[in-house]
């Protein structure tokens, strides 16, 4: 499930995080995979 794509300037600013962050450029996602710990689980669920 992606949880995290754009951040506006106005939504960084109330957040925190890295100072230039990727994500005001579209170049980061953030996502959280249910139930899988072991990276062979992330990469079936991403080929999903």
């Amino acid at each position: 499930m992606l949880t995290s794509v754009y951040w506006s300037p106005d939504y960084k600013r109330s957040g925190g995080g890295a100072r230039r962050s990727q994500h005001m450029d579209f170049r980061a996602v953030d996502f959280k995979v249910g139930g899988a710990g072991r990276p062979e689980a992330w990469a079936r669920t991403l080929k999903r």
